[in-house]
């Protein structure tokens, strides 16, 4: 009687942290390059236009940043601006939201 309970309540609560989990929003996991692009297409198409428009600004603008640190000359026909991707900059997403990528967008292209 008392395993079946365990199984019971660890059944329950593995469904409860799912529902739980759902609602969390997708963060940039960085840990190879197909990660990064797999959670940055997840998040992409989880978020509204308008917020879909912020977060390509905003990886537009941290691929500039990286190309303009790399000291490249011609920046505006680097490939970083020709096609931004978050492969060029997963390290400094790492873990990100949506919302705090937009952010990390927004300080560093006004320190820059």
């Amino acid at each position: 009687m008392a395993l079946i309970r365990r199984i019971a309540f660890a059944a329950i609560a593995f469904v409860m942290s799912g529902i739980v989990d759902a609602g969390e929003p997708t963060r940039i996991d960085a840990a190879t390059s197909a990660s990064a692009e797999a959670s940055w297409d997840r998040m992409v198409t989880e978020t509204s236009e308008e917020t879909r428009s912020k977060l390509r600004i905003a990886l537009y603008q941290l691929n500039a940043v990286a190309a303009n640190a790399s000291g490249l000359r011609g920046i505006a026909y680097h490939s970083a601006l020709q096609d931004p991707s978050v492969v060029r900059v997963k390290d400094k997403v790492a873990g990100l939201t949506a919302e705090q990528i937009i952010e990390l967008a927004n300080q560093t292209s006004s320190t820059r």
